[in-house]
């Protein structure tokens, strides 16, 4: 992520012609995919709006990453423990039954 983020601010600085402050907003702002706006590359080349782009694609992508990996692992976990929970409740309702029965 923050070899993207450089990597976006030093292209944005040497396409766009910002300041390196300016180049590193700009980045950040596109990878997250939020582009506050008050910094706008106005008479910038195309490839400055493709550098915009390509971060803001990467970022998306690597939110997405980070959600399914969360997930995943909650998922994971949940699944590991349902089979003693079952287990336990079995178990207890049996008990509760015997007792019942008394």
């Amino acid at each position: 992520v923050a070899g993207l983020l450089s990597a976006g601010a030093v292209a944005l600085r040497w396409t766009g012609g910002l300041t390196w402050p300016d180049a590193l907003w700009v980045a950040v702002t596109s990878f997250t995919a939020v582009g506050f706006g008050d910094v706008a590359l106005m008479g910038c080349t195309g490839a400055a709006k493709a550098v915009v782009s390509g971060l803001s694609i990467a970022g998306v992508a690597c939110l997405g990453c980070l959600a399914a990996a969360i997930a995943e692992t909650v998922l994971t976990r949940r699944a590991r423990h349902a089979p003693t929970k079952v287990l336990y409740r079995r178990r207890v309702a049996g008990l509760i039954l015997a007792l019942w029965s008394l």
